[in-house]
């Protein structure tokens, strides 16, 4: 979103960037051991928690 006017809202009348994953297989993954990051030179500047995401699920996050 490049103006995040009615993205999700964090609680405090905020509106925090997000990312949606979507899992388009039909089993479960866990998303222990990715990351996220806008560094190239620190490939796991962010790593996801122990999240597990359904068979052709989704999961927000919020990025603060």
């Amino acid at each position: 979103m490049t103006d995040n006017v009615t993205g999700i809202d964090n609680g405090n009348e905020k509106r925090a960037d997000w990312i949606e994953i979507f899992n388009p297989n039909a089993q479960a993954i866990n998303l222990d051991d990715f990351y996220l990051t806008d560094d190239p030179s620190n490939l796991t500047k962010w790593s996801f928690p122990s999240i597990e995401i359904g068979g052709n699920g989704t999961h927000a996050r919020l990025c603060f």
